[in-house]
C-alpha cells in the first residue's frame, strides 16, 4: 500500500472556485498547495500551503506545480482583462501541468453556451461564441483538448456550479 500523499495545486487558490476546492481537498487528505499572487497569497484556506506565482510568468509556474498529482486552473483575471490575460496563462498552465506530468482540472463557465444560456445548462448543452467571454472560453477549451489529445490525459469536466464542481473533484480524485 502506497503511503504518498495525493498532491493539489490549486492556481487561484483564493478566488471563490479555489478556496472551496482547497477547502474539500484538505478535508479529503490530500496535501494543498494553493498558488496566489501577492496581494492574496494571505487568504487561503486553512491547511492550504501558500505559494507565490503568477500565471503569465510560465517559469514561476512550472516552479509552483512541482510534485503535483493534479494542477487545478480556478485562475479568473478581471472580467475586462479576459481578451487579453485567459489564453495566455491558459497555455502557461498548460505548458505548466505538462511540465511537471501532473493532470489538470478545468471547471466550466457559463459564457461558453452564449447569450441564449438558460437556468438548467448542461455539460452536453451546444456551446456558442456569441459573446466574447464565449469565444475566449471556447478557444481555452480548444487548447485544453489538443494537449490531451497530445499526452492522451482523460479529460475531466464539470458542471458549471460551484458546489458540483467540488463534489465531483473530490469524488473523482479520492
Amino acid at each position: 500500500m502506497s503511503t504518498h500523499k495525493r498532491q493539489i495545486v490549486i492556481l487561484g487558490a483564493a478566488g471563490r472556485i479555489g478556496d472551496a476546492a482547497a477547502r474539500a481537498f484538505v478535508s479529503a487528505g490530500w496535501q494543498v498547495k494553493g498558488v496566489g499572487r501577492n496581494a492574496r497569497i494571505h487568504e487561503m484556506a486553512p491547511g492550504v500551503e501558500p505559494i507565490v506565482a503568477d500565471a503569465r510568468d510560465r517559469s514561476s509556474l512550472v516552479e509552483a506545480c512541482q510534485g503535483a498529482d493534479v494542477v487545478l486552473n480556478a485562475l479568473n483575471p478581471e472580467y475586462d482583462e479576459w481578451d487579453t490575460k485567459v489564453l495566455p496563462m491558459a497555455q502557461n498552465v498548460i505548458a505548466a501541468v505538462k511540465a511537471v506530468g501532473a493532470t489538470q482540472l478545468l471547471p466550466g463557465n457559463v459564457y461558453n453556451f452564449g447569450h441564449d444560456v438558460g437556468m438548467n445548462v448542461a455539460e452536453d448543452a451546444r456551446q456558442v461564441a456569441s459573446t466574447g467571454k464565449a469565444k475566449i472560453g471556447l478557444q481555452w477549451k480548444r487548447c485544453s483538448k489538443r494537449r490531451r489529445r497530445q499526452t492522451a490525459c482523460k479529460p475531466s469536466f464539470s458542471v458549471p456550479a460551484i458546489s458540483m464542481v467540488v463534489q465531483s473533484l473530490v469524488a473523482g480524485w479520492t
